[in-house]
């Protein structure tokens, strides 16, 4: 065989068959592949020469089949499946999935970063059905929870984000102005909301330049230490304030004897400052300041 360079097309993918331009027929001779999965009709780069076939390139680049199936042209199907195994940067698509915001039908999309020793990922959920989005990522191997972008009602009107309830709808003008709806705090190892129930929610809201605060928080397990101060939680960026450190007392006692107060602090950090007795709960409501 003339050592040649040449275009091909394929012609059957398994075994790999290739019909060289200006022939009539296929090669029946086995041809080896640089290029990865290959389908039929694909336009390929060979190298013919005496001890065989090489396919060494794909017209137009890397077709759906040289790429992983996160990257191609139709998203993945992970119905059924558990989303948290998929990091990878990728789009997805399923239902049922476990650990989505809900079992509907979702596009996903993941955006991936690593680090030595520790994960990081955004993963973005859009409803097939729907106006509703939501993101949520991992951060140092530790997932946080889903937070909902934007939701539209029947009316056309734009939902707060986070889960807010109907009476919270706002419209687009006013959140062009600043309404970001409810936002979830991120607390630290150790600390938790007080209960799932949206009534103990501990979330932060801004709207029209003013931070507002809601819900109770408590430990992990067993009570909140006594005379303690502790660091358990981070203010979601873009709602700090000014000046640098604002203190504010929450009653969290079990007999109220000894309250706890609740430091909104510099750099985005939340203290909690305990006095002479264990307390089971603490509130976060009722606080606002000028966002900064």
């Amino acid at each position: 065989m003339t050592d040649t360079w040449t275009w091909a097309t394929v012609t059957q993918a398994t075994p790999l068959r290739i019909k060289v331009d200006g022939d009539t027929s296929a090669l029946d001779a086995t041809t080896d592949n640089l290029v990865g999965s290959l389908a039929v009709d694909d336009r390929v780069r060979v190298h013919l020469h005496s001890d065989g076939i090489i396919v060494t390139g794909i017209q137009g680049g890397a077709g759906d089949g040289q790429l992983p199936e996160r990257l191609r042209v139709l998203a993945k199907d992970i119905s059924g499946l558990n989303l948290n195994d998929y990091m990878e940067t990728g789009w997805y698509r399923g239902q049922n999935v476990i650990n989505a915001p809900s079992t509907n039908w979702y596009y996903f999309e993941v955006i991936a970063h690593r680090t030595v020793g520790s994960q990081y990922s955004l993963q973005v959920a859009t409803e097939f059905f729907g106006n509703r989005r939501f993101y949520r990522r991992v951060q140092a191997s530790v997932w946080k929870d889903w937070v909902e972008i934007a939701a539209y009602d029947s009316d056309g009107q734009l939902k707060a984000a986070d889960g807010v309830a109907d009476d919270d709808v706002v419209t687009v003008g006013q959140m062009s102005a600043g309404d970001t709806g409810w936002v979830g705090i991120d607390f630290r190892s150790g600390y938790a909301e007080y209960s799932s129930s949206a009534s103990y929610t501990c979330q932060m809201r801004r709207m029209n330049g003013v931070v507002y605060t809601r819900g109770l928080m408590k430990a992990s397990s067993g009570n909140i230490a006594a005379n303690s101060r502790l660091l358990v939680a981070d203010i979601p960026t873009g709602y700090g304030f000014e000046p640098d450190s604002t203190i504010f007392g929450a009653g969290g006692g079990t007999d109220s004897k000894y309250p706890a107060t609740v430091v909104y602090g510099r750099g985005g950090v939340i203290e909690i400052r305990t006095g002479g007795e264990d307390i089971p709960y603490l509130g976060f409501g009722g606080y606002s300041w000028p966002a900064a």
